[in-house]
């Protein structure tokens, strides 16, 4: 699963492609912003890479394995309730977690998956 998101150039926040200023600081947008979900944490590249169909010969898992060896510097994400991993592309550290205003965002912000639901 790709998802498409407008990192705020201020304070970093993940954006949907709807919004016109930033949900956290509230600073506009920039206009005609590419809308890939690529992104630059203290230097490190972190980008999320399109996930081929899985070929119907092979189950969920074997899919994900397959996918993380040709992408060797990516992990595979399983979220509940998608059909697809998501595939993470980085180099040092990755954060998982929910974010909170006034903070930096983490990589993959589990509140767009309704983490903020889960406690």
């Amino acid at each position: 699963m790709q998802k498409d998101v407008i990192v705020c150039p201020s304070c970093g926040y993940e954006n949907s492609t709807e919004q016109t200023q930033c949900l956290q600081c509230k600073r506009p947008l920039p206009t005609g912003a590419p809308r890939g979900v690529t992104k630059s944490l203290k230097g490190d590249e972190v980008t999320t890479v399109p996930v081929p169909d899985q070929p119907a010969r092979l189950a969920r898992i074997e899919h994900a394995a397959q996918l993380t060896r040709t992408h060797r510097d990516a992990i595979a994400l399983f979220v509940m309730g998608e059909s697809e991993p998501m595939l993470v592309k980085g180099r040092g550290k990755i954060i998982l977690g929910r974010h909170i205003p006034g903070e930096r965002p983490p990589t993959v912000d589990l509140n767009n998956y309704g983490a903020h639901l889960l406690g």
